[in-house]
């Protein structure tokens, strides 16, 4: 007799599947896009970027983190105190102390971790305290520029979130407000003269783009007044990130020229766009060099015609 198939999806041979999950309202983080089925090397890839820049720029934000998740266990102490209440106290600390470990190892990433979406080509990590995502973002293209370093094959675009919230009308409408507010309070109201929106929608339905464009311009023209906050598709001062995905809206305010200039947060574009950079700088020196053998510079020409006159 044969061997007995097995029913899908059980046997050695089957994969296992990730655990899906949601970007719950409140949080904040990095969206990050790959190409189809390269979603699990992208998160290795975008956990080392993120953890490398946090290293540099936040250098303390675990223990922040650690301090914002552990309780106080210090008690005051009287004078005087009674060999059973100290046993007591001890024992409290222990299971304190227990209780701290065991949410560590829970939550090993204190400051970062992935949100798993079950989705093609799109990976979330959320980020905490006192990491800004825009900040962040900015730093990590910034340094990729400026090294010409690659720092993998698989992440492309990467969208900071500095504030989220529920897929509602009336929820985006405070959204908005409180993150254009964060951003004018890092800068100033001129920063609005024009703006431009990227609007990125992804299994979401809830609101239409029409409805996102009318919603923004009238905050535009309830906090700046009518008409003195243009939409301009080219050359804007600012512009606002809008990223929706299922239940949840994400926004965030970057500066538009900078935006262009890093290729638009795309990694793996922003690493070409160095590239030819360096590829004619080593082509020049290998002309020099080529040219300085096949013919000798002048002063060496002039050395050479001297010692044939005398």
């Amino acid at each position: 007799m044969g061997k007995r198939k097995g029913y899908p999806g059980t046997g050695s041979n089957s994969k296992r599947q990730r655990s899906h999950a949601l970007v719950e309202p409140g949080m904040y983080g990095v969206y990050a896009t790959c190409p189809k089925f390269k979603e699990v090397a992208a998160a290795k890839e975008m956990r080392v970027i993120l953890q490398e820049a946090i290293e540099k720029y936040y250098p303390k934000a675990e223990d922040d983190c650690s301090d914002a998740e552990a309780e106080d266990v210090n008690d005051e102490i009287t004078n005087t105190v009674d060999i059973e209440d100290e046993i007591a106290k001890e024992i409290a600390e222990i299971k304190k102390n227990d209780d701290k470990a065991k949410s560590n190892r829970n939550n090993k990433e204190l400051v970062m971790r992935e949100i798993p979406l079950g989705v093609e080509s799109l990976t979330f990590f959320k980020l905490r305290k006192p990491i800004i995502p825009s900040v962040l973002v900015s730093k990590i293209c910034h340094d990729i520029k400026e090294s010409g370093r690659k720092h993998g094959r698989f992440v492309q675009k990467i969208t900071p979130i500095d504030k989220s919230c529920n897929a509602t009308d009336v929820e985006f409408k405070k959204l908005l407000s409180a993150t254009v507010e964060q951003y004018v309070s890092e800068n100033d109201d001129s920063i609005f003269t024009t703006y431009n929106v990227n609007l990125v929608k992804r299994n979401f339905d809830t609101i239409s783009r029409d409805e996102f464009m009318e919603m923004i311009q009238e905050e535009m023209d309830t906090r700046f007044g009518k008409d003195n906050a243009q939409l301009r598709y080219k050359g804007a001062t600012t512009l606002i990130n809008i990223y929706c995905f299922k239940n949840s809206i994400g926004a965030s305010c970057v500066p538009q020229n900078e935006y262009t200039e890093l290729s638009k947060y795309n990694l793996q574009q922003l690493f070409i766009a160095q590239a030819p950079k360096e590829s004619e700088s080593r082509v020049d020196t290998k002309e020099n060099a080529i040219r300085d053998v096949v013919h000798p510079k002048e002063e060496e020409q002039q050395e050479v015609q001297e010692t044939l006159n005398e």
